[in-house]
């Protein structure tokens, strides 16, 4: 299926030829294709020193400002490990300089500054369910099994990117997505993984529920000038999709509603609605700015550069071969940072044992697998 959609995909962006509509004078309210990028300080969930979804010029200046001075002075961070003695030198800038594609304004939509993408609920959070929150936790601390490459995540496995299945959300890089419209399809790609999603036009029939591959099975349909796409049966494989403070929950459930309208020569506005009984407790809406990119997207190439997954496992046998215990596995750090950035499960109280016999408590520290959880 990836390989016959790739094909595909490689055909239809065969048609973006130079002169086409990225460069056309002026612009009509279908004119969708072009790549675009939703970077942005807005985040998806509303951030707790904002109390309401749109605030003042003001308001918002002064959030830039202090974001800048704050990511300026993290940049300028030499970062010291327990093998590097302490160090000011400036070594060209911290992991940010280097890596992150990031914004330094709030969104605006409709002249609005928006504080978050999330429209409703009111409060701008996701509704989870409490089935939800457990599957979640469930599925986090699950990624402490390092047996093999079938049991780790699809991003390690670049199989596909927690980017490319809808709905799509801003990301600090790899943001770029190229729209291609023909008569009877739209072909949606994402720059991380060069992952494709080929939506046919006109029909709304889905595939038998039993199908379900990965990114979903989308259909599409013009509704005036804005085009809509349903999205359900995503493949079991991506039912987590982690964020870092927050996750989606992909069931057989799951449905995604997008709607992609031109608001003016340099701009989508791209909203969405997730709807699921048992991963959240009411459908929630947003509505996410899309801005034109200023280049155009450069191959991602997941497979050939990744080193990554053979040294997870690598690491996981010399631990078995060296007979260090299971409650000095190091790795148990990225679960409970994981937990505790989750937004819905900050909530967590972790307790339990440190390699050294100290007490642990939440925090990086509390390293050892003889670790409870329980909620407040």
């Amino acid at each position: 299926m990836r390989t016959r959609r790739t094909v595909l995909a490689g055909a239809f962006l065969s048609l973006l030829l130079p002169g086409m509509s990225s460069a056309r004078a002026g612009w009509k309210q279908r004119d969708l294709e072009g790549v675009w990028t939703t970077r942005s300080l807005t985040t998806l969930q509303r951030r707790a020193e904002f109390k309401s979804l749109v605030i003042t010029e003001k308001e918002a200046a002064a959030f830039e400002q202090r974001t800048a001075a704050l990511r300026e002075r993290a940049d300028r961070e030499v970062v010291d490990t327990e093998s590097a003695p302490p160090s000011t030198e400036d070594i060209g800038g911290g992991f940010g300089t280097e890596w992150l594609e990031r914004s330094d304004r709030l969104g605006r939509i409709r002249g609005e500054v928006r504080t978050s993408w999330i429209t409703e609920p009111a409060d701008g959070q996701i509704p989870y369910t409490a089935s939800a929150l457990r599957e979640i936790e469930q599925a986090l601390r699950a990624q402490e099994d390092f047996s093999g490459p079938e049991v780790r995540n699809y991003e390690e496995r670049c199989l596909i990117n927690t980017n490319a299945s809808p709905p799509t959300l801003s990301s600090p890089y790899g943001s770029y997505v190229q729209i291609v419209l023909t008569a009877q399809h739209v072909v949606i790609l994402h720059e991380m993984n060069h992952d494709s999603r080929i939506v046919p036009l006109g029909e709304r029939k889905h595939m038998p529920p039993q199908m379900r591959p990965w990114l979903g099975d989308s259909v599409g349909w013009w509704e005036g000038d804005t085009l809509v796409v349903r999205t359900v049966n995503f493949h079991p494989g991506e039912r987590l999709r982690w964020k870092g403070s927050y996750s989606l929950l992909y069931t057989p459930q799951t449905e995604v509603l997008e709607r992609y309208t031109r608001i003016g020569a340099n701009e989508i506005l791209y909203a969405f609605e997730v709807s699921d009984p048992f991963a959240y407790s009411q459908a929630w809406r947003a509505e996410v700015l899309m801005t034109r990119a200023p280049t155009q997207i450069l191959e991602f190439a997941c497979h050939e550069g990744n080193y990554g997954l053979p040294n997870i496992l690598a690491g996981a046998r010399e631990e078995e071969r060296s007979g260090m215990a299971a409650v000095q596995r190091q790795p148990e750090v990225r679960t409970i940072h994981a937990l505790q950035s989750h937004s819905a499960l900050r909530g967590t109280v972790l307790t339990g044992t440190l390699p050294t016999g100290r007490p642990c408590s939440v925090g990086p520290l509390c390293a050892g697998r003889r670790t409870s959880a329980s909620r407040r």
